[in-house]
Order: C-alpha cells, then sequence, then structure tokens
C-alpha cells in the first residue's frame, strides 16, 4: 500500500512539474514566434527549473514516468539546443545502464545521445519540438542516428 501511495504521489509531482515547465516553455515559444527573445537570466531560470523537473523524473522506478522523462529531454533540447546538464547527462547515463528492461535503456541512450552530441542527428531537430508522440520522437532519433549506416560515403 504504501509503495502503490509513493508511486501516485511521484506520478502527481512530476507531471505537476512536467506541466508547469511544459506551460513556461509554451509561453517561451510563443514569445520566440513573435521574434521576441528571452534575456539570459529568464533563460538560465527556465534551463534550472527544467533540470529539476528532469532529474526528478529520471530518478523514478516507474518505467512510464521515465519515458516521459526522456520525451520531455528531447523536447526541451530540441526547442533549446544550447541546454547542457552535467547532472541530467549523468542521470541519463545511470538509467541507461542499470534500468530493468532493454526498451528503456534503449531509450535512455538515444536521449543520452542527443544530450551528449545533438550534432549526430542533423542540423534540423526542429520537426522534435512538436512531436506530442514519444514514439514518433524516439523513432525521429533512432531513423536520424541510423541514417549514415545505411548509406554510401
Amino acid at each position: 500500500m504504501k509503495s502503490l501511495i509513493k508511486i501516485i504521489t511521484t506520478v502527481l509531482l512530476f507531471l505537476s512539474i512536467s506541466f508547469t515547465g511544459v506551460e513556461s516553455q509554451a509561453s517561451v515559444i510563443e514569445a520566440d514566434s513573435i521574434s521576441a527573445e528571452i534575456t539570459s537570466k529568464e533563460k538560465k531560470a527556465l534551463f534550472n527549473k527544467m533540470e529539476v523537473a528532469f532529474l526528478y523524473g529520471l530518478n523514478s522506478n516507474v518505467n512510464g514516468i521515465l519515458e516521459s522523462s526522456f520525451h520531455h529531454i528531447i523536447v526541451f533540447k530540441a526547442t533549446y539546443n544550447d541546454f547542457d546538464s552535467d547532472k541530467v547527462t549523468n542521470a541519463l547515463n545511470k538509467v541507461a545502464k542499470e534500468a530493468d528492461t532493454h526498451f528503456i535503456r534503449y531509450r535512455a541512450l538515444l536521449t543520452l545521445a542527443l544530450m551528449r552530441d545533438q550534432d549526430r542527428f542533423g542540423s534540423d531537430l526542429s520537426p522534435l519540438a512538436n512531436m506530442n508522440n514519444k514514439d514518433e520522437a524516439f523513432e525521429f532519433l533512432n531513423e536520424r542516428l541510423n541514417a549514415d549506416k545505411f548509406t554510401a560515403k
């Protein structure tokens, strides 16, 4: 019973942090679309807030929360390509090594690869910024990562 309560509390807290971050992200994207620039101080505050939310999700032992965290990180990184966090990268690395399922480990590795070297995925990551379907986002990363393996150089 205590573990069920802990899981429900974790999910609710993560979702509230995520939605708050997504609302902030959406307002920033809307501001960007009308050519307004946010200040570096505001951007740093947003990055710090999202880092906390990402770390909270990455420290969960619930696969759905982990996948949601990966997806949020992917969309955020595609939107703000200058977002860089050693803490998030280290947490992704830990999940990629220690997760219970191959499925979660692979998705953690895709997200980690994007965080470490987004240039491997091509110059235009804008489609990722608008992907609401996490499966499509992971497929996009997988295709981009493996594209050069099947083409002549």
